[in-house]
């Protein structure tokens, strides 16, 4: 498994889905919710599908604020659907598989 890779528990389904944040030696570092970070091993984690999902490059969300108008206004980072309020980014809530349909993805 990769770094930004979005996955999901595969016994405790309660923390719905995740993104690895640091691959260790025998494991990985994968952020929960907003900042429950979590050490689980590769074999308890299930990778989520993103092949349907759209996908922005990196610049092209930084330099969002530079932009007057543009229809990149809520995307998907990390495990995190953000917003573009005016000055810069909110975060709205932790992504939903119905959201990967629906909001582009930073990558």
């Amino acid at each position: 498994m990769i770094e930004n890779t979005l996955v999901t528990h595969k016994k405790l389904q309660s923390l719905g889905i995740g993104c690895i944040s640091k691959v260790l030696s025998k494991s990985v570092k994968v952020n929960f919710g907003l900042s429950d970070t979590k050490t689980c091993s590769t074999n308890q984690l299930n990778s989520v599908d993103v092949s349907n999902c759209k996908t922005v490059p990196f610049n092209d969300f930084r330099n969002r604020i530079l932009q007057e108008k543009s229809d990149l206004n809520i995307v998907i980072v990390g495990n995190e659907v953000k917003e573009f309020v005016g000055i810069g980014w909110t975060t709205l809530r932790v992504v939903q598989l119905s959201d990967l349909l629906k909001y582009p993805r930073v990558v």
